[in-house]
């Protein structure tokens, strides 16, 4: 222990024991006691002192307690404002949901129209979900705190009460007692790891569609989506007066979770067979005592590349090393049949299956190919109404003005393999030809290109006879599209919606910068009014069958431009 600055005015201090502290948190602050004897003697004088107090001007106390209480009505599923953290996750998601542009998937939702309905990415809505919780769990407020506000609704708000009941009562917090002293605040930080789930085929989201085009034509579209989240929230509570003002932050994290759309009880319970062990051994260097491994990392061209390794076995997962030049020869745990990953920005890589169990030395090589980004043009594949009859016309066409293309690309993978799509929606808005863009990996994917039309059309009413009973269908003319419409107007006419398998070779990828994609359509927006019939309809649905057989006609290229 340092005494110079007594030593240099002539004190000898000398300790005569150990070091001992004792602390009291109290109502007002936390006071400390340092045990701690000492001769200390100048001039031929001595003096012995034994004990040495300060108190902090901090209500640790009361924050303790105030932090237990918003983990106590949390978590107690009778207490007034449980699950306020589900709760608020939940409504800042239902908020957000619908056929709009930008909406997410909507939770219960129907509509009655004669296209397929709209489609997202599962990737693209967990990004999206992470953005509005990280943007709105931070106005969650406790009532009676220091820093709680009551907050006006604006004058752009088209409904001002219900903006405040949003605002000032969904997102408040009640406790039994206030406490005006201290600052309570709540944030979903943008490091947090979160668990995101929604029930999608695949990558792929979309409703259970219907369409009837025989008699009178109608279609419909059901969406029911459920999410499931896991979020960490960091609750900071601070008094802002202690320390002579310098304030002093008390922090801890608690998790929120929904599944299914609904708070996950506090005691829920995992499904019947799924075991739930601790942490092990696993990751500890001095129990790398299975196989010697050499990790090759190459993309699909054969070039090395450079990526973090790292190695599972069941639930447990461990950095093993960073590659140089491609390569990295290393001890792995001891495991029969770990998966060993390289992971490295901007780059997909799939795990490989290594058995570690039975020592000796090993090699793998991790094919991992850098996401390209490419720009998007889409050309129409007509098909054309000659008679009664509808024929293909293979010569690709630029697309229309009023044509909204929405491309969905899942690759298909193997065992080991992580998910990956892409999608892009290009709308031509009248006297404008958008490009948009893609980023792919070389692979086989699924290819769906929805061809939604967005100019005005219509299907006259026609008078049909059967004997002597005539009618009219539809009973009045049938109009889709509107005048100068953009890809955000509703009424639109599915037009195409083909689907077929394409395999995206790395000497393809690397070829161009641009993709061109072709879509089946029917071009009924080329047949003249007096000529279309009700019955056209029906060709989109064939069209399905016919991407298949006509896909030599569909293969997407990619060109230099």
């Amino acid at each position: 222990y340092n005494f110079t600055s007594f030593t240099r005015q002539g004190f000898s201090i000398i300790p005569d024991g150990q070091p001992a502290v004792t602390s009291t948190v109290g109502t007002t602050g936390v006071t400390f006691v340092l045990s701690y004897p000492l001769i200390i003697t100048r001039v031929g004088q001595e003096f012995r002192f034994d004990r040495f107090g300060t108190h902090v001007d901090v209500k640790l106390n009361e924050m303790y307690n105030v932090a237990t209480e918003l983990a106590q009505v949390e978590a107690d599923p009778k207490s007034p404002g449980n699950d306020y953290l589900e709760r608020d996750i939940q409504q800042v998601i239902d908020s957000f949901t619908g056929l709009q542009q930008g909406g997410l998937p909507p939770v219960a939702y129907a509509t009655f129209d004669l296209d397929a309905g709209k489609r997202w990415v599962k990737e693209d809505v967990q990004r999206t979900v992470r953005a509005l919780i990280t943007s709105y769990v931070p106005l969650l407020q406790v009532w009676g705190t220091h820093n709680y506000v009551f907050r006006e609704a604006p004058a752009s708000a088209d409904n001002a009460d219900l903006w405040s009941r949003l605002y000032n009562l969904n997102m408040v917090i009640p406790l039994k007692e206030n406490h005006p002293n201290l600052e309570v605040r709540f944030s979903a930080p943008d490091w947090w790891r979160d668990y995101f789930n929604l029930n999608c085929r695949g990558q792929i989201c979309g409703p259970d569609s219907f369409v009837n085009t025989f008699g009178f034509p109608f279609g419909f579209q059901k969406y029911n989506f459920a999410y499931s989240v896991s979020v960490p929230v960091l609750v900071e509570i601070r008094d802002p007066d202690a320390f002579g003002g310098k304030g002093y932050t008390f922090q801890y994290v608690m998790e929120a979770n929904i599944r299914d759309n609904e708070p996950m009880p506090f005691n829920f319970q995992p499904d019947v067979g799924v075991e739930t062990t601790g942490a092990t051994l696993l990751c500890d260097p001095d129990q790398r005592t299975g196989s010697t491994v050499t990790v090759n990392v190459k993309d699909s061209q054969g070039r090395p590349a450079d990526a973090a390794i790292t190695f599972s076995c069941g639930d447990e997962g461990c950095p093993i090393g960073q590659t140089q030049g491609g390569t990295l020869t290393a001890p792995f745990p001891s495991c029969a049949g770990g998966m060993v990953s390289a992971i490295a920005a901007q780059r997909y890589a799939p795990s490989v299956t290594v058995n570690t169990f039975q020592g000796g030395s090993k090699s793998v090589t991790i094919t991992s190919d850098p996401i390209t980004t490419l720009t998007v043009d889409v050309q129409r594949v007509q098909m054309m109404k000659v008679g009664q009859d509808w024929h293909l016309n293979p010569t690709p066409v630029r697309k229309k003005p009023g044509d909204e293309n929405v491309i969905m690309l899942n690759r298909l993978v193997q065992a080991g393999e992580q998910p990956f799509a892409a999608s892009t929606d290009l709308c031509g808005t009248p006297g404008q030809n958008e490009l948009g863009t893609v980023a792919l990996v070389p692979g086989n994917y699924t290819l769906n290109i929805m061809t939604l039309y967005h100019d005005p059309i219509v299907f006259p009413s026609q008078k049909r006879c059967v004997g002597e009973f005539c009618y009219n269908i539809p009973d009045a003319p049938l109009s889709f599209g509107a005048a100068n419409s953009d890809c955000a107007s509703g009424n639109a006419l599915l037009i195409g919606n083909s689907e077929f398998n394409w395999e995206l070779t790395p000497e393809t990828l690397a070829s161009g910068n641009t993709i061109v994609f072709k879509a089946l359509v029917a071009a009924i927006d080329q047949v003249p009014e007096s000529d279309r019939q009700i019955e056209d309809i029906s060709s989109i649905s064939d069209l399905m069958d016919g991407s298949v057989a006509y896909q030599q006609y569909l293969q997407p290229l990619v060109v230099q431009r």
